[in-house]
This record gives structure tokens, sequence and C-alpha cells, in this order.
């Protein structure tokens, strides 16, 4: 059962508390360090889980080496936790699969349009599935077809509804 807006909100706020204690904690141990800067005062003025925007997610990736003990793998999973962005999904079929896929576990890590010629929003999902034997599984209709890019710096896969323009894939990197 799915908690309800104002349930979810509770869970934000203690999280969110711990996390600025953390963060408080940590820069008292390296004052200098600017990511951890900008994690605490982005973190202090978000009031609910309609604020969240990926910014940790990104933040941690690009800064990754300046978090201590784990602490940007709790920024990226407490945002990743109140963030659903499947729901702004316009495709059933891949609404449905992505919502399976975080009920078994995997996480949204990403939403958005990221090349000048895309028309609408993708979905990236933490870790690869299986695109042929997911296709199999799901039964989906002609209008989703899979999709890959591969290139020297990573890629794809994943899948694209030919209606919406829209998919739901992981990244792959470091394939040469």
């Amino acid at each position: 059962m799915n908690d309800s807006f104002e349930e979810k909100n509770l869970k934000f706020q203690q999280e969110k508390k711990i996390l600025v204690l953390e963060l408080e904690n940590a820069l008292k141990a390296d004052p200098d360090n600017w990511p951890l800067q900008s994690a605490l005062r982005i973190l202090t003025i978000k009031n609910s889980t309609l604020d969240l925007n990926n910014f940790f997610n990104r933040l941690v990736r690009e800064h990754r080496e300046r978090f201590p003990d784990q602490l940007g793998e709790k920024l990226m999973k407490f945002e990743i936790r109140f963030l659903d962005y499947s729901d702004n999904l316009k495709s059933i079929e891949l609404k449905q699969f992505a919502k399976q896929l975080c009920n078994e576990g995997y996480a949204i890590v990403d939403y958005g349009m990221y090349w000048s010629k895309m028309t609408a929003n993708w979905l990236y999902i933490d870790r690869d599935f299986d695109v042929r034997k997911q296709k199999e599984v799901r039964g989906f209709s002609d209008n989703i077809e899979i999709t890959e890019h591969f290139d020297k710096l990573g890629g794809f896969k994943g899948f694209y509804d030919k209606t919406t323009d829209e998919a739901v894939v992981y990244t792959l990197s470091n394939l040469t």
C-alpha cells in the first residue's frame, strides 16, 4: 500500500533532519568542502517531496570523492526514495514497466530530455535489465520497441514508445 502524500512528507521531514545533521557533522571535519556546503544549503530549503529535482543525484555523481562515509549514497537514496518520475510518463506500458522495476528494487536515477533532438522525457534506471527477456515476459504492444545506443563513452539500452517518444532505459559506461 502506498503512503499518502502527508505520510510521505512526514517521512521526508524525518529523514531530511537526519541528513542535515550528518552534513553539518561532515562540514565540521571539512569546512571548505563546497559539495557538502551545496548539499546542506539545498537540503535545508527543501520542504516537501515536491521540491526534489534530482539535484543530489547529479551532485554526488559528479563529486562522489568529496562525500565521506557513504554520505553521498545516503543523499542519492533519500532523493530517489521520494522521487517517482514514472508518474510523469504518458505511456501506460512504460509507466507500468517502470513501477514494476521499482517494486523489484530498481531505482530511478534520472529523468529528462538530454539531447536536443528529443521530443519527450526519458526515464533512467540505476542498473541493467535483460531487455529481450523483459519484452517477451511483458508482452508489450507493437508501440514499444527495444532501443539501444553505443559509442566510445557508453550507451543505453531499454524500451522506447513510438507513440509518445518516451523511453525507460539504463545507461552503460566505458564500453571501449
